[in-house]
C-alpha cells in the first residue's frame, strides 16, 4: 500500500501534440476540446517566453481545464529542427480530474511523454494507459533549502503568484513534481506550475501558482511584476518543518495521506495548507500532549471555520476519542457536538474511555444522548456496552434516569449488590425490567447480599416464591443472610407449596433455614402424605448450626410433630427431638414458644405432677410408642442416657398395655449386639417379671 491507495492505479488518459506548422498549432490528439480550453492548450504549449534556452530535457507545465474536467499536463521541448528559431514540441496528457485524485505518485506520469519524431505524429492520436505504483516521489536532502523557501512562499503568501530561480545545482523538476503530488486531490487539480517561464504564464482569472525562472538573466525577472520570489520569503514554524519533512521522507501513513483524507471539503486551496499540517501533528500528538486537544479545536474553529473541514473535525474527534477521560469541559464539550460525523466502526475501538468521561463526569448528558436519534444516540449505547459495573453504577447514582437504558443494554449490573444499595433508589424500576428476566438467581442473590430485605415482597412478586425460596437457602448456605435480614426474606416466601417442593428437593438444607420453617409453619402443616416425612429428611441431612436456644426450639417442633397425626415417621421424629427437648425441660430452657407446641399435645393429670415439665414429657412420649405401637427397636434406643431411658421404661411399665409393650421392646434388644442395648434388655427383664 502505497500512500493509502491499495495497489497500483491504472488510469487512461488522453493526450495532444503541438508543434510548429506554418505556426503553432495542434499537430495530434485523442480528444477534441470546446474552443476555450483549445486556445488556453494552445497559449500554453507555446513557449514559456522570448528569448530564453531550453534546456535538452525540456520543462514541464501543469494547470486545469476547467470545462472538460482534465488537468493539462505538458512537457515541452525546443524544436531547433524546424526552420523558424523559437519553435518547440508540446506532449501534453489530459488527465481526468478524477484520475488525478487517486494517482499515488504523479512522477509515475513523465515516463508517458513523448518527443515527437519525424512522420510519427499518429502515436498521440490514441489514449494512454498509465499504471501509478511507484514511492511517492521525494526530494534530495540537497534540496532541503530550495524546498523550505518555495514551501513557505506558496504557503505562507497563499494568494501570491510564487517565483523561484530554476538552479542547475538542484533537481528543480523533482522538487515540483514532490510539491503537486503532495497537495490534497482538490488542491492538486487547482494548481497551475511551470518549471522554466521566460515570462508570467498566468492568464486572466488563471493565476499561475509557482513559476520557475532561468538563472542568471536578471531581466526576465522583471516580467512577473507583484509576484513573490520565495528567496525574499521568511517563513519558519512546526507547519513548514512538518511539510518539508514529508517532502524528505514521505510515509504511508504520514501527513500526505492524512491530507488527502481530510482535504475534499476545504475550500481554502493553499491557504488552508499551513491549518492542515499543523493539525496532522497534533492529531498524532493527542494522547500525549494535553494541549494538543485544544490546540487543534482552535484550528478548526478559527483557521478553518465552522462550515468546512467535516472530515478533519472527524479524524480530530476520532483521536480524541481515546482521550475522553483526560479532555478539559470545553474538550469534552467539542468532542460530544462532533460525534455525529463519526462513522460506526470509528466509534466502536474507542467508546470505553467515552463511557467513562459520561458516566463519572456527565451522566445527565449520556441520558440525553440516549434520547436522541442516529449516531448520538448509538455512541451512547455504545459507551454503556463498554463501561465497567462500578461506572455505571457512578453514573446511576447521579443520573437515576439512566436505569432503563442501562437494564436494556447491561441487565448483568442487577447482579451486582451495589446496584441495589438503597441510596440508588431505582429498584421499582428495575424489578419492572426484571419481569420479563431469566437471571432470577443472580439477581436475588446480589439484592440478599446487598441487605435489601425490604425488597423481599416486590422480589416475590417478580420472580415468584420459589426462585426467592432458592436464593435464600443458596444465601444462607454462602452465609450471607442472618438474622432478622433472613427472617424476612423467608418470611416473604415461605408459602406452603414452595417450601414443600423445597424439602423434597433438597436434603442438604441450612438449619437456620429449618428454624425459620419451623417458626412459620405449625407443626402439622407440612404434608406427609406418601414416603418419608420431608421433615424427617430436612432435619436428618442438615447442615449448618444454630445457637443453642434455637436448637432447642427446632428439636421441640420435631418431638410437636411426632405427636401429631400428620407424620408416617412419629418415631423417627420423636427420636430426634425428645432426649434434646427432656434436657432443657430439666434446667428450663424451653421456651413458651416452644411449649406452646407442646402443651396441648402432653397429657394432663389432676396429680401434683402437672407443673413437672418433664414427667410430662416422658409420659407423653411413652403414650406415643405405647398407644400406636410404634417401633419397639426405635423404643429401645429413644434416647442415650440409660438413666433417662429407665424413667421412661418405668412410666411404660405402669400400665398393663405399657407392660405388654415392653415385652416387644425387650425382645427388639435381646439380639442386638451392642453393650448398650444388652443392659436395656436386662432392665426390662427386672422390670415386668
Amino acid at each position: 500500500m502505497v500512500d493509502g491507495v491499495a495497489g497500483p492505479a491504472r488510469v487512461k488518459i488522453h493526450q495532444v501534440l503541438h508543434g510548429y506548422a506554418e505556426g503553432h498549432r495542434q499537430i495530434a490528439g485523442s480528444v477534441s476540446l470546446k474552443s476555450r480550453d483549445a486556445k488556453m492548450l494552445l497559449v500554453l504549449s507555446d513557449i514559456s517566453g522570448p528569448g530564453i534556452k531550453i534546456e535538452e530535457c525540456g520543462y514541464l507545465t501543469g494547470y486545469p481545464l476547467a470545462e472538460a474536467g482534465l488537468y493539462a499536463f505538458a512537457r515541452t521541448w525546443g524544436a531547433p529542427e524546424m526552420s523558424r528559431p523559437g519553435c518547440v514540441w508540446t506532449h501534453t496528457l489530459l488527465i481526468d480530474f478524477a484520475d488525478l485524485a487517486v494517482l499515488p505518485s504523479l512522477g509515475d506520469l513523465l515516463a508517458a511523454f513523448q518527443r515527437p519524431q519525424p512522420n510519427a505524429e499518429r502515436r498521440y492520436d490514441r489514449q494512454l494507459a498509465i499504471e501509478s505504483w511507484s514511492e511517492p516521489p521525494r526530494i534530495d536532502e540537497r534540496d532541503e533549502g530550495q524546498a523550505r523557501r518555495i514551501v513557505g512562499a506558496l504557503y505562507g503568501k497563499p494568494t501570491a503568484r510564487v517565483v523561484a530561480t530554476r538552479s542547475s545545482e538542484i533537481d528543480s523538476e523533482a522538487l515540483v513534481m514532490a510539491l503537486w503530488s503532495q497537495q490534497w486531490p482538490r488542491l492538486r487539480r487547482a494548481f497551475r506550475f511551470c518549471t522554466f517561464a521566460g515570462s508570467d504564464r498566468s492568464m486572466a482569472g488563471a493565476s499561475f501558482d509557482l513559476q520557475l525562472l532561468p538563472p542568471g538573466n536578471h531581466a526576465i525577472r522583471t516580467r512577473f511584476s507583484k509576484a513573490v520570489d520565495a528567496e525574499s520569503v521568511s517563513a519558519s514554524g512546526d507547519w513548514l518543518d512538518t511539510a518539508v519533512e514529508d517532502l524528505l521522507h514521505p510515509r504511508p501513513h504520514g501527513l500526505r495521506q492524512f491530507l488527502r483524507q481530510i482535504g475534499g471539503d476545504v475550500a481554502g486551496g493553499r491557504a488552508a495548507f499551513p491549518s492542515l499540517c499543523l493539525l496532522s501533528g497534533l492529531i498524532d500528538r493527542i494522547g500525549s500532549e494535553p494541549r494538543a486537544l485544544e490546540d487543534a479545536i482552535a484550528i478548526l474553529q478559527d483557521d478553518l471555520g465552522a462550515s468546512q473541514a467535516r472530515a478533519a473535525r472527524s479524524a480530530v474527534t476520532v483521536a480524541a476519542l481515546p482521550e475522553a477521560e483526560r479532555l478539559s469541559e470545553a474538550a469534552l464539550d467539542y468532542l460530544l457536538d462532533n460525534l455525529v460525523s463519526l462513522d460506526v466502526e470509528a466509534v466502536q475501538t474507542s467508546t470505553r474511555p467515552l463511557a467513562r468521561a459520561l458516566l463519572l463526569r456527565r451522566p445527565h448528558t449520556l441520558a440525553d444522548m440516549l434520547g436522541s436519534d442516529g449516531a448520538v444516540a448509538n455512541v451512547a449505547r455504545q459507551a454503556l456496552g463498554r463501561a465497567s459495573s462500578e461506572e455505571l453504577l457512578t453514573g446511576l447514582r447521579s443520573a437515576p434516569e439512566l436505569v432503563n437504558p442501562i437494564l436494556s443494554s447491561r441487565p448483568e449490573i442487577t447482579s451486582e449488590p451495589a446496584f441495589w444499595a438503597s441510596g440508588l433508589g431505582v429498584a421499582d424500576e428495575a424489578l419492572g425490567v426484571l419481569r420479563r428476566s431469566e437471571r432470577g438467581q443472580q439477581v436475588l442473590a446480589a439484592m440478599i447480599e446487598a441487605g435489601r430485605s425490604d425488597l423481599a415482597e416486590q422480589a416475590v412478586a417478580t420472580f415468584g416464591d420459589g426462585e426467592v425460596l432458592a436464593a435464600v437457602v443458596s444465601a444462607m448456605r454462602a452465609g450471607r443472610l442472618e438474622g432478622g435480614n433472613g427472617e424476612r426474606w423467608f418470611r416473604a416466601a415461605a408459602q406452603m407449596g414452595a417450601v414443600t417442593y423445597l424439602f423434597a428437593q433438597e436434603e442438604r438444607l441450612p438449619r437456620q433455614l429449618l428454624l425459620l420453617v419451623a417458626r412459620a409453619f405449625g407443626p402439622d402443616d407440612l404434608p406427609n402424605d406418601y414416603g418419608e416425612d420431608p421433615w424427617l429428611t430436612a432435619a436428618r441431612h442438615a447442615v449448618g448450626s444454630v445457637p443453642d436456644r434455637d436448637e432447642v426450639h427446632l428439636r421441640a417442633y420435631l418431638l410437636a410433630r411426632s405427636f401429631g397425626r400428620r407424620s408416617r415417621n412419629q418415631a423417627e421424629l420423636a427420636q430426634m427431638g425428645f432426649e434434646v427437648t427432656h434436657a432443657a425441660a430439666a434446667t428450663d430452657r424451653v421456651a413458651d414458644e416452644s411449649w406452646r407446641w407442646l402443651d396441648p399435645r402432653l397429657p394432663r393429670s389432676m396429680f401434683w405432677f402437672e407443673w413437672d415439665r418433664c414427667q410430662r414429657l416422658r409420659a407423653g412420649v411413652v403414650n406415643l410408642f405405647v398407644e400406636r405401637q410404634l417401633a419397639p427397636e426405635l423404643f429401645g434406643h429413644l434416647v442415650r442416657d440409660d438413666r433417662l431411658f429407665g424413667l421412661i421404661a418405668e412410666q411404660a411399665a405402669r400400665t398393663s398395655g405399657g407392660r405388654a409393650y415392653l415385652k416387644d421392646v425387650r425382645m427388639a434388644l435381646k439380639y442386638s449386639t451392642d453393650e448398650s442395648s444388652s443392659a436395656r434388655h436386662y432392665f426390662i427383664k427386672k422390670l415386668i417379671k
